[in-house]
């Protein structure tokens, strides 16, 4: 097994949620921390996770507070046609959002990884994530979130990744 895996996988995400909000959406991220993690586990607003199994097992995970997803629900029906927006529909939007980000980690993951499927997406809001010490490797990446047009803070957006040992 490749001694960076880890890193391979956690750059890889982090290419690709640029990728993802600087073209399709306007947004810059700009990563303000990365590092390894030894929190027992993850708990946000809004989560999304997915996990992995083949020749690599583990699990990637999207996460937001509150605060940011109303700064950047505009940028994201940007893309969207909709004539009313109703409360129940943002969850639907933001997990779009998230199914595309994690569909290029999947394509990715197979480029690094021959072997590796990704499970469909599960919500993770207001609820923890047991991810222990012993049994995962962790890393964070935490992105400062600006719009391109005028420079203004859309908050904090997180990322996470657990590879089993």
């Amino acid at each position: 097994m490749d001694p960076f895996i880890d890193e391979k996988i956690t750059n890889n995400s982090i290419i690709q949620l640029n990728y993802i909000l600087e073209e399709q959406y306007d947004i810059t991220p700009v990563r303000e921390a990365y590092g390894p993690n030894l929190n027992e586990g993850i708990i946000h607003e809004f989560c999304a996770g997915s996990s992995f199994s083949g020749d690599l097992h583990g699990s990637c995970y999207f996460a937001m507070e509150a605060y940011t997803k109303i700064l950047i629900l505009p940028y994201l029906l940007a893309n969207v046609e909709i004539d009313n927006l109703y409360p129940e529909m943002v969850e639907n939007i933001l997990t779009s959002f998230v199914q595309d980000f994690f569909n290029l980690i999947d394509a990715s993951l197979k480029e690094i990884i021959a072997r590796v499927t990704m499970d469909p997406l599960e919500l993770y809001n207001h609820k923890f994530v047991s991810l222990p010490v012993e049994q995962y490797r962790k890393y964070t990446t935490i992105f400062y979130l600006k719009s391109k047009t005028d420079n203004s803070y859309l908050g904090r957006v997180y990322t996470y990744l657990a590879i089993r040992k």
